[in-house]
């Protein structure tokens, strides 16, 4: 038996730069599937105003202060992630997980 523990954001955040492995959501004809996949975990800066995104995206330095207007998000690949709707792991724990 294999045993596979996925976080939500909210449970568990990963390092800015970490390798994870997560579920990623496809839909088709009506149903829905998770396949697993591995990403680099990037935090960016996105600005918002009283519409919504502006499209300016601020690439992070750990430490620096939040430019104005903007929320630090979490990227998987080109995807941001949603943290209630994303699963992830450690990838050196998903790589682990199975047998040789």
């Amino acid at each position: 038996m294999i045993t596979l523990n996925f976080y939500t954001i909210n449970e568990r955040r990963p390092k800015h730069g970490q390798q994870v492995a997560y579920l990623r959501r496809s839909h088709s004809f009506g149903s829905v599937d998770f396949r697993p996949e591995e990403a680099e975990a990037e935090y960016c800066w996105f600005e918002y105003d009283d519409i919504g995104f502006t499209g300016l995206q601020v690439v992070y330095e750990e430490g620096q202060e939040p430019p104005p207007n903007c929320r630090l998000e979490i990227m998987f690949g080109h995807e941001v992630v949603d943290a209630e709707n994303y699963w992830w792991c450690p990838a050196e724990e998903y790589d682990a997980s199975f047998p040789d």
